[in-house]
């Protein structure tokens, strides 16, 4: 912006006095703390819009809650928020943002906290099915990494790349159509029993601070 360029400017300059320049700093600074708030009031602003047009569209009970704090780990997909037992939280619960997209479960709770494990972390695994004409089932496992890895799909099972997955309702707490990602690509051994596949999430827990948890009362 213009008043980056001017401070810049100005420094160099051999016709400005110090506290004009020491003016025009104390004016960058102001400027850039005020930008800052501002990119954070509109994110914060799209973030509370997504989970309210889910809130109002879902049949789900489900519980409001924000990040306080995270794996300082960049690896390390887990994170805790400000809900607990007093709220109804419970280990197993799936955790939801923006439009009702799975990010991750409950994994351990205190009366007012608890701790979520995301999608793509080590030890994470979802029951899970495709959106194609047999609504195949497998199991999907982090891996650390940016992806996720389907596993235990049937070699007869017919699915393609950009394929939706989402929950299968088949394992505890976890109900099915929960939106959790896309085929990126497919690993298919003639050999092995089984196919696998590589799945993209629809979502990244990073870049959001607010989150829903899932009651196991929803329907």
């Amino acid at each position: 912006t213009n008043i980056f360029r001017w401070v810049y400017f100005a420094a160099a300059s051999p016709t400005m006095s110090v506290d004009e320049i020491e003016n025009l700093i104390e004016q960058r600074n102001l400027f850039a703390i005020d930008q800052a708030e501002y990119e954070e009031l509109v994110d914060e602003n799209g973030e509370l819009r997504a989970l309210l047009g889910f809130s109002q569209r879902t049949a789900y009970s489900h519980i409001p809650a924000s990040i306080i704090a995270r794996s300082p780990l960049d690896d390390t997909d887990r994170f805790v928020i400000d809900k607990g037992e007093n709220e109804g939280v419970k280990v197993g619960l799936p955790v939801v943002i923006d439009d009702g997209f799975l990010i991750g479960k409950v994994t351990s709770v205190t009366n007012e906290n608890a701790t979520v494990t995301g999608l793509t972390h080590i030890e994470s695994a979802t029951a899970v099915s495709i959106l194609n004409l047999n609504k195949t089932i497998g199991l999907l496992e982090g891996k650390g990494g940016s992806l996720l890895s389907m596993s235990y799909i049937p070699q007869d099972q017919e699915l393609e790349t950009n394929d939706l997955v989402v929950t299968s309702g088949l394992e505890e707490y976890i109900p099915g159509g929960l939106l959790v990602g896309v085929i990126n690509a497919i690993q298919e051994d003639s050999q092995a029993p089984f196919k696998e596949a590589v799945v993209e999430p629809l979502a990244d827990a990073k870049q959001y601070s607010r989150i829903f948890v899932i009651q196991e009362s929803g329907l």
